[in-house]
């Protein structure tokens, strides 16, 4: 296979790829998913919660999200944006060499009119450049607005990822809510084993931001310690972690619309990355939509 399209995707990161084929069919490809097929939470008496954050990395945002993360020694997860990745890779290692986990958020965030061919792109392109920036993986999913119905969350799991939703999310893509409210809707929902979402791209977040120190003191105070996804998810008492649909303001009704890109920032000469790890032997180049992609390594 071909290594161009990803090869151009590093060298020039305002180089986006060609905009994938709009397919709302469901051709078959993959059956539906459920919500028997994500985690939204886990089942446990232990005061452990995961803190996620979705639609970056941003320039403006994200230091702030790291930052925080640094004074209160706290991992996160971040759910990345393609097409945000690519413009700026050295803030996904930044999050990598603190210990953070990432995890795909599409390329695009697409809400509506996402079959399987769409879904299969915007799933294959993300990870492409998230092996390519970081030489590692992503093992971990999240669809847009926890839409489980659209063929990005069934290509996702096809490859073999963990679809994760939330449990708890106050409602931060609405810029009216304060920091205040934001973080007295995350205490007034949290629970041992929450997923917890927040926003640090898509929009203005400067709210998100402000409220992230203050969820997380909160929480400690009343006992909690943070994990990453992956280390909640293995805390699991009994595997009933699946099941639960996000909630409250769960979904597209109230994640409202794609996030809208930030402009480009001054161009950075993107850092030397490992290679990716190789794909398997016939695997189409991501920039050509496909219902057949196999599994990536």
């Amino acid at each position: 296979m071909s290594s161009a399209p990803l090869f151009l995707a590093l060298a020039f990161p305002f180089l986006l790829p060609p905009a994938p084929v709009i397919n709302a069919a469901n051709v078959g490809q993959h059956p539906p998913l459920t919500n028997a097929d994500a985690y939204s939470q886990i089942t446990t008496t232990d005061k452990i919660v995961a803190l996620t954050l979705d639609d970056g990395p941003s320039r403006k945002y994200t230091p702030l999200a790291l930052k925080t993360a640094k004074d209160e020694h706290i991992p996160l997860t971040f759910f990345l944006i393609g097409q945000e990745a690519v413009r700026r890779p050295d803030l996904v290692l930044e999050e990598l060499a603190a210990g953070h986990v990432i995890g795909n958020h599409t390329w695009h965030h697409p809400l509506k009119d996402v079959g399987d061919e769409r879904g299969a792109w915007e799933v294959h392109q993300t990870q492409l450049v998230l092996m390519g920036i970081t030489g590692q993986r992503p093992t971990l999913f999240r669809p847009p607005g926890g839409q489980l119905n659209t063929g990005t969350a069934a290509a996702a799991r096809a490859n073999g990822l963990k679809i994760i939703t939330w449990n708890v999310w106050p409602g931060d893509t609405n810029g009216r809510l304060s920091a205040a409210a934001l973080t007295k809707s995350v205490l007034a929902h949290v629970r041992p084993g929450s997923i917890i979402l927040l926003h640090d791209g898509g929009a203005n977040r400067g709210n998100s931001m402000a409220a992230l120190p203050m969820i997380v003191k909160a929480l400690k105070a009343q006992g909690y310690t943070f994990l990453t996804v992956p280390d909640l998810l293995g805390r699991d008492k009994g595997g009933k972690g699946k099941g639960t649909a996000p909630a409250p303001g769960a979904g597209a009704a109230s994640e409202q619309g794609s996030p809208t890109p930030e402009a480009p920032a001054t161009p950075v000469q993107p850092p030397t990355v490992p290679s990716p790890a190789p794909l398997p032997h016939g695997v189409p180049a991501p920039v050509h939509p496909s219902v057949t992609l196999p599994r990536l390594p």
